[in-house]
């Protein structure tokens, strides 16, 4: 039950605002600290302020250790704005499906992370965007009825450019697949594993794809 509340993604939320916030929830609790250790002054004198004292140090002592129960709920997580370009790298490897959200019109697709929606997967549909006109590999075009066609998807950070990846839109763009190491040579990494799983709106779609292609994902 209590690794289940853990795993809660609006207590993971929670946990990162107060990791974003940590000096400002410190700064918060020493002040209550030093309410209560002018109040505690008072009572020793003969005030009768005991019940005031009491709640003071409660305040002091929650805002002194979210810090400390944030960094136990997500050990070692930085908020995605305090990443490296690498970090964003790993980060976006081992992300959720579910974290993203995506849309889509006639000439671009476009997916956000829910956590920071300046953290981006964007493609254009237009001259731009567009990495080959007729792809001619053969694990593409076997599994497609009529022109295979290569897009560039940028991962961008608050309009830095962080990565770019190829996928490859086969079979009437029923699937996109991440461009393997070569044509002889069908493997991808792990990430674009994680990045093709992110732009196809069906996973099993996707995996069936990869097995029709005969494309698969290096062992790490």
């Amino acid at each position: 039950m209590f690794q289940e509340i853990i795993r809660s993604k609006r207590l993971k939320r929670a946990a990162l605002f107060i990791k974003e916030h940590a000096h400002f929830s410190r700064s918060i609790g020493g002040v209550f600290f030093v309410l209560c250790f002018i109040i505690g002054i008072l009572w020793v004198v003969g005030c009768d302020v005991e019940p005031v004292a009491y709640v003071l140090g409660l305040i002091s002592s929650a805002f002194l250790g979210l810090p400390s129960l944030a960094q136990y709920i997500l050990p070692d997580r930085k908020p995605v704005r305090d990443m490296s370009a690498r970090e964003l790298i790993d980060f976006v490897a081992g992300s959720s499906k579910e974290n993203w959200k995506r849309f889509e019109n006639t000439w671009a697709w476009e997916a956000y992370l829910d956590e920071d929606p300046r953290l981006r997967l964007i493609c254009r549909f237009d001259e731009y965007g567009k990495h080959c006109d007729d792809f001619s590999e053969c694990w593409a075009t076997k599994v497609s009825n009529g022109p295979v066609q290569s897009y560039y998807y940028d991962l961008m950070y608050d309009r830095a450019l962080i990565e770019r990846f190829i996928l490859v839109s086969i079979d009437g763009n029923r699937a996109s697949i991440p461009l393997p190491k070569s044509a002889e040579e069908l493997c991808i990494t792990a990430l674009q594993y994680k990045i093709g799983e992110i732009v196809n709106r069906e996973t099993a779609n996707f995996h069936e794809y990869l097995n029709r292609t005969e494309v698969q994902t290096e062992s790490t």
